[in-house]
């Protein structure tokens, strides 16, 4: 048995007034596990880059946001992935607030069918 991996981040966020912000993240992940001679050895590098921005203000629509990302997979697994994102958040009261968020993905396989993902959530808080 055989395990190695190592990770790398770089986040940067960049508040311009009060009302406007964005976001940049680069990520580079590296893993393989198992002999190199066995069946079950896998070895894959995956680089991500995303960016957005935030609108914020002090009214019922609190935040709202869009975001773009990009990841490429190289080993095992050869991939190329565009994603889209929505997010706000609306508060109702002191105590109650709405987060909705909306992701979308499009997997480019080098190797294997191509596929759309997207996924939708909605949290509903209320604070005591």
């Amino acid at each position: 048995p055989q395990s190695k991996s190592n990770n790398f981040s770089f986040n940067l966020k960049t508040d311009y007034n009060y009302n406007w912000e964005t976001y940049f993240q680069f990520s580079r992940s590296y893993f393989n596990y198992a002999q190199v001679t066995s069946s079950f050895f896998q070895e894959q590098t995956i680089s991500s880059v995303s960016t957005g921005f935030i609108y914020k203000t002090d009214y019922f629509l609190d935040r709202l946001g869009i975001g773009l990302s990009y990841s490429n997979g190289i080993g095992t697994n050869e991939y190329r992935q565009l994603g889209l994102r929505f997010f706000t958040n609306f508060i109702f009261s002191n105590n109650v607030s709405c987060n909705l968020n909306y992701n979308y993905k499009h997997k480019d396989n080098k190797y294997d069918k191509d596929y759309d993902n997207s996924q939708f959530k909605a949290n509903l808080s209320y604070s005591f």
